[in-house]
């Protein structure tokens, strides 16, 4: 079975107030995926139990399917090259 995951990212607090934040962000996702649900979409998929919270290279390991990277500029470095997306793009 095909495993889901999501992914989140901000590159300095300043996010947050402009509601473009890590929580917005996993509401987004969450809303997404419940409403796949509904639809009947993805029914073939599960939710992950692994993920990764951290900033910068220093974080933790998660049980929520989740991948979070703060403070990382989505300019300058790549999806496999920020510690979330690199763990994320092993997978």
């Amino acid at each position: 079975m095909p495993i889901a995951y999501g992914y989140a990212r901000v590159s300095h607090e300043d996010s947050t107030e402009s509601g473009l934040g890590i929580e917005a962000q996993l509401h987004t996702i969450s809303t997404w995926w419940r409403q796949q649900g509904e639809l009947g979409r993805f029914s073939s998929h599960s939710w992950s139990k692994v993920g990764w919270k951290g900033e910068k290279d220093v974080g933790d390991d998660t049980s929520d399917g989740l991948y979070i990277d703060q403070s990382v500029s989505a300019y300058k470095v790549k999806l496999a090259k920020r510690p979330a997306g690199e763990r994320l793009s092993a997978i």
